[in-house]
């Protein structure tokens, strides 16, 4: 599994690492993290978003379902 902030700052976005890296491992969940607003990501269909803050549970949750495959919602 990938997570990765969206926001890495100056030279690469989140979205452009969990690209190469799927590029190698076609099959690796990602999961993104942000606090920009859902309107403001470009992430992906298929690719799992945990917006900031978010507490350990939520954290839990998030992987658990991007390892599982689920559909982000």
């Amino acid at each position: 599994m990938l997570l990765t902030d969206i926001a890495l700052g100056p030279g690469m976005r989140g979205t452009e690492l969990a690209e190469q890296a799927r590029a190698r491992l076609p099959q690796l969940p990602v999961l993104l993290m942000s606090g920009y607003a859902s309107a403001l990501l470009d992430a992906p269909p298929g690719w799992h978003l945990l917006r900031k803050p978010y507490t350990r549970a939520e954290l839990g949750r998030a992987m658990a379902r991007a390892l599982a495959g689920a559909r982000p919602g």
